[in-house]
Formats: C-alpha cells, structure tokens, sequence
C-alpha cells in the first residue's frame, strides 16, 4: 500500500517539495513538503498556489496511490492558507489521479499529525491483513 502526505515543509528556503519516505509493515508513507521560507511580502494563497503545481506533477510522476491525505494551514504563529485553496487543491488531486482515489484534508496541523498518521496507518494494515486472511481462507484457493 502507498500513501502520499502532503504537509507544510517549514524552514526550507525553496517552494520545491521535499521528500521524505516512510516504509512500515509495507505500507509506504511519501511525504511531500509544501515548503516554503516565510515570506510576508507574498500572500499566502499564491505561495501555496505555486508550491501545490510542483507538488501535484510529483503525485502524477510517484504514483500510483492508494490514497491521499492534504494537511496544510502551517504554524499558528504564521499566515494560514485559506480554506476554499484547500478544498480546491484536493478536488484537483481527485480529478488527475482519479475520482476513487481517498483524499482527506486535515486543516489543522497542530494537531499530533504524526500519531494520527501512524494510528490511520495501523488500522488500515490491520483491516488489509483480515481481509487478505479471509480471502486465502475462501473455498477454491
């Protein structure tokens, strides 16, 4: 299973994404960074914007996925990305890569986005290994 995160990168002085991979129990975790170095002359729209098209050729070239999750609106001391660019860039993801393809959007990342990224990660390992289990436990394999 491959699973792409898309997540600010902060520090960075580029608007290039920034991998960073992650295998456990063959599942694999491809973070792709909005990074960009803050920058209070550009509004914040347009820098995520920019970085998203860089980040979108990515998921288009690393593919295929089983799913997506869009975490943005960066630190709480720094400017938040809007909202409505947000839905938007994740129904963009959802039309190029394929209108069943799971998409989800943490708008808060604050949060321990790493413990729910893990917990999220677990549970869908386990439900792959009962369904697996049961399917080889099917008459006639």
């Amino acid at each position: 299973m491959r699973f792409a995160m898309i997540a600010p990168y902060q520090g960075a002085d580029s608007l290039a994404p920034v991998r960073d991979d992650l295998n456990l129990f063959n599942v694999e975790v491809v973070t792709l960074g909005l990074s960009s170095a803050p920058d209070r002359t550009n509004e914040t729209a347009a820098q995520f914007g920019s970085s998203a098209e860089r980040v979108l050729d990515d998921l288009v070239f690393h593919g295929p996925w089983d799913g997506v999750l869009v975490a943005v609106n960066a630190l709480s001391d720094g400017p938040r990305i809007p909202h409505v660019a947000v839905k938007r860039f994740a129904c963009r993801i959802r039309r190029i890569l394929g209108k069943k393809l799971p998409v989800g959007v943490v708008d808060d990342v604050n949060a321990d986005l790493a413990r729910q990224l893990f917990d999220g990660i677990m549970a869908l390992w386990f439900l792959r290994v009962v369904a697996l289990d049961a399917a080889d436990r099917a008459p006639g394999r």
